[in-house]
């Protein structure tokens, strides 16, 4: 990545990184593919420098360009400062190359760290953090976390002495002793949207900065008062250009037009920020229950709630997608005899407007579309009866049979739940002649088989 220039005073800036390139006076690879590069970085004679052992990334190729736009401030709000940070949103795209979007901090003796996330060469999100030494260009450290979908904020600040934590959504993922407790009073502040490890520029799906620059001073977080456009690659906006933008948040997307560097993105007294959306909806498979047993079509019933409301909810069978709703009941059909009998998992999700996610707890269903198998074994078909007559019946499914039901001469006379499965039956209460026994049996899934017999009765 190249140095992002910058001017008396500080600069917060956000960004997005696509592709690497090896310039003459560029470091190429980051440690993580999401870095700014110090312009002093040196590079072994015409090849790549010798890759960190931190992160497992290919180098780029002489090729590859990168590609930045952002936010900027020289607001004496900014610095100096002993941390910085930013809520951003994470929303899945493919990308094929990198894509970043970080926050940034340069301390007072030269070392630069940034904290964020990118997507390299896949749709899955990574967060990272990376510290360069800006005087030599050397990476001192970096790491990665998994991170979800949805509004999370990234955050590196000082921890005690020097030492500086990075930090997701309030959790520590790396440290690293930075010899400084307090950024630059000149360099800026960076949050950036990146592009790299690509021959030119490519498109991504808009993404909100919803604290794009928020910097600690005496121990409270407070946002920046003036930022402005930093790089032109593609568009930014700010409360400047879209009044659905509060102040201290930003827009990026391929899709807008470029603004001028330097063009004012938000100039205000900005006191107090509105409280990013970051909770998450909740949601859970209110019906079947866990581990019941399924057949033919069930309605799979979901229920979701969220502080601001739910926009989404999606149903996933054996970990793929099955439906989505959008609005309430959120109520799903599936036909489970296009499946294979035995189990399932069923799995929901629920989004809210910010992209927040949800995800329930896995539920276990065994499908079961074959019929029990049932026999009445006394009396034999044929048979001549009187009186008190025992009717017997084996029943047997790989779910379990639920009941088993006695008609007699197509009137229901008894229903038996358990084994053994028998019915004392009165033949005294028939006229003499021909009758029919039908028992009918069904397993938990809700399948069901009969069996039937004629008998001869004696009568009275």
């Amino acid at each position: 990545m190249h140095k992002l220039n910058s001017t008396a005073g500080a600069d917060i800036c956000f960004g997005i990184t696509l592709g690497r390139s090896l310039v003459t006076v560029c470091m190429l690879l980051l440690l993580v593919p999401v870095a700014v590069v110090p312009a002093t970085a040196s590079v072994a004679s015409d090849r790549a420098p010798i890759r960190p052992p931190f992160l497992e990334l290919p180098a780029a190729g002489s090729s590859a360009s990168c590609w930045w736009v952002g936010a900027s401030s020289t607001d004496s709000s900014a610095l100096p400062n002993n941390g910085v940070r930013g809520t951003i949103q994470v929303a899945s795209q493919q990308v094929n190359g990198l894509l970043s979007f970080w926050v940034s901090d340069q301390l007072s003796n030269n070392f630069w760290g940034q904290v964020g996330y990118y997507f390299y060469m896949s749709s899955t999100p990574v967060a990272f953090y990376q510290i360069w030494n800006m005087t030599s260009g050397v990476v001192m450290k970096s790491g990665t976390s998994s991170v979800s979908l949805g509004s999370h904020q990234f955050s590196m600040y000082l921890q005690s002495g020097t030492t500086w934590a990075f930090a997701l959504d309030g959790r520590v993922f790396g440290t690293y002793d930075m010899h400084s407790s307090i950024s630059s009073s000149s360099y800026p502040v960076y949050a950036l949207s990146e592009e790299g490890y690509a021959t030119s520029v490519f498109s991504f799906s808009p993404v909100t900065f919803l604290s794009a620059m928020e910097v600690l001073k005496s121990g409270t977080w407070s946002p920046v008062q003036l930022a402005n456009s930093f790089g032109n690659a593609w568009g930014v906006q700010g409360a400047a250009q879209n009044s659905n933008l509060a102040g201290d948040q930003i827009l990026v997307s391929t899709s807008m037009p470029a603004l001028g560097a330097g063009t004012v993105l938000w100039d205000g007294s900005i006191t107090t920020l509105p409280s990013p959306d970051m909770t998450s909806p909740t949601v859970s498979i209110a019906f079947p229950t866990n581990g019941a047993p399924v057949s033919g079509t069930v309605s799979i019933s979901a229920s979701a709630s969220d502080n601001v409301g739910v926009t989404n909810v999606e149903l996933y069978k054996d970990g793929s997608l099955l439906a989505s709703l959008t609005n309430p009941p959120y109520t799903f059909s599936w036909d489970t005899t296009k499946d294979q009998d035995g189990a399932h998992t069923l799995l929901a999700k629920a989004y809210d407007a910010t992209n927040n996610v949800g995800t329930s707890k896995t539920a276990t269903l065994s499908i079961d579309n074959t019929q029990p198998q049932v026999t009445i074994t006394s009396p034999l078909s044929g048979a001549t009866v009187k009186g008190s007559v025992a009717i017997s019946v084996t029943a047997s499914d790989t779910s379990g049979i639920q009941r088993v039901e006695f008609y007699v001469d197509g009137a229901l006379k008894a229903t038996d739940y358990t084994t053994p499965y028998t019915y004392q039956w009165n033949s005294k209460t028939v006229k003499a002649g021909t009758h029919t026994i039908l028992v009918i049996a069904y397993d938990k899934a809700g399948n069901m088989k009969q069996a039937s017999i004629t008998v001869i009765s004696a009568g009275k």
